[in-house]
């Protein structure tokens, strides 16, 4: 439903929910190939490429103690910026690639939903699912930061052991914001037919983050 051929451009949108949005595959039409007046038809190799950045995120919990009385729950998860969500391919005009439209972009996608994160266990991770990969049109977009906030929350335990509802002190909050720049200044830039993964370590009171 999101990619349309008008003539000789196709047309296509990114879906606002990840789960919904897919690769884009492209190859140059082969002209003159095969026609009604050729007596030996001959295979036509085309050459596909990938027209879209494919993102992946990863949280790891760290040195939070492992006895089951800490739980991490994910309150915000974003990455943020200014996203063609709209782009068209001219399928006669050299390598393919896709040109964004003016004027239709997204600001940002909230990602706390896909993990449904909710850990006690020290160093274990979670990923969003290869479903639920978020695909960005490679041109016209801005990503500034990937802002994280969660909660640590510590609760006592019954004679057994087992974690009970009675929260002890304070759950720990932290937030970060993790700026997608070179140090240089330059605005970062997605390529085309490349993954990029970002992981984020939580500990209890400490976020550090890689690509």
């Amino acid at each position: 439903d999101n990619i349309t051929v008008d003539n000789a451009t196709l047309n296509f949108e990114v879906p606002v929910t990840a789960a919904d949005q897919v690769d884009l595959l492209v190859a140059n039409p082969v002209i003159g190939k095969n026609g009604a007046t050729e007596t030996t038809q001959t295979p036509v190799s085309l050459n596909f490429k990938h027209l879209l950045s494919r993102i992946a995120f990863e949280i790891v919990a760290t040195d939070i103690p492992s006895d089951g009385i800490n739980v991490v729950t994910l309150t915000e998860f974003s990455l943020n910026g200014s996203f063609a969500s709209k782009g068209t391919v001219n399928m006669m005009e050299g390598t393919p690639k896709v040109t964004a439209t003016a004027g239709e972009t997204t600001t940002s996608y909230e990602m706390k939903d896909y993990f449904g994160y909710t850990n006690g266990v020290m160093n274990t991770s979670t990923g969003n699912p290869a479903s639920e990969y978020l695909m960005i049109i490679p041109d016209g977009n801005v990503p500034d930061y990937i802002k994280v906030t969660y909660v640590v929350t510590t609760y006592e335990v019954d004679q057994d052991g087992k974690p009970t509802t009675t929260v002890i002190g304070t759950p720990i909050e932290n937030t970060a914001k993790f700026a997608l720049q070179p140090a240089e200044g330059e605005a970062f830039e997605y390529k085309a037919g490349k993954a990029y993964k970002y992981v984020f370590s939580i500990a209890m009171d400490t976020i550090s983050f890689t690509v």
